[in-house]
This record gives C-alpha cells, structure tokens and sequence, in this order.
C-alpha cells in the first residue's frame, strides 16, 4: 500500500472530524484501518499531521559547506572532486570522502570533470554536429573503408 500524501492526510483528519468511521476512510484511501488510527493519534499529540522526524545517518558536511563545494565547481570548473574534497573538513575533523562530494554536486545537477569522463562521445551513427543536426556517417565509413578512393 503506497503511502499517504499530506493532502490526503488533511483529507481523512477532516473526515474524521466530521464523524466517519476509521474503516470507511482506510477504505476510500486504500490503506489500512491501523493507518488511519496512527494518523488520528499523531494528529491528536501534535496537532500536525506532518511525518515524524526519522533517525538516521548524520550528514557529514552542514549546509554551509555544500554551498562552499557547489561553489568551487562553478567557478572552477576543471577542480576535480577529489581536490574539492580534500580542501572540506567534514563534521568529524577530517576530509570528506569523493563520494561525499559527487553526491552533493549530483543533488544539485553539477558534474565535475571526473564524473563526465564515462560519457564520452565517439563518431557513432548517433553523433551530432555543434549545430545539433546529426551527421552523416557516411564520411566516417569512407574513411575506414580500403575501397573508396582518395
């Protein structure tokens, strides 16, 4: 059962409150009685119906350091992730790792230099010209090929 978007948790909290029974909203949101009923008591002790805050791994850089990183690689951008990394001390009073640093370029649609190096582009039949118009890859062929003539 997937789960509840907070607009249909305002919905069944106003449903509630207007005096359906617990089985005939689980019903109409395809979820569970028990749902329903977690909701009502989360609403009632913190009068929100917004999700719990979750444990989980701490960050290691705060937000003022991704800034700094997303910075970096803006206005430089031939500095490699792993030079970026080295510069940044985490929370723990030690570089962060590369991964760290992709991840945090990644969540902000910046590539560096060393994650573009995968997508490199070959003179396939699927190559484009700087106008964008694909080419021709008959050129190509010509030039492989001992039987056309020069």
């Amino acid at each position: 059962m997937p789960r509840l978007s907070s607009q249909q948790r305002e919905q069944a909290i106003g449903r509630l409150n207007a005096g359906q029974r617990t089985q005939v909203i689980a019903n109409a949101f395809n979820c569970s009685v028990r749902t329903i009923e977690r909701l009502l008591i989360r609403y009632n002790t913190t009068n929100s119906t917004n999700d719990r805050p979750r444990s989980g791994r701490r960050r290691v850089t705060t937000p003022r350091q991704d800034r700094f990183i997303l910075r970096q690689h803006l206005q430089d951008r031939f500095i490699t992730v792993a030079q970026t990394a080295r510069q940044t001390i985490g929370n723990h009073q030690r570089p962060i790792c590369d991964d760290t640093d992709r991840n945090r370029l990644a969540s902000q649609n910046v590539l560096s230099p060393s994650t573009q190096g995968s997508s490199a582009h070959s003179s396939s039949s699927s190559a484009t010209s700087c106008v964008g118009h694909p080419t021709t890859t008959l050129a190509a062929s010509a030039v492989d090929d001992p039987r056309v003539l020069r």
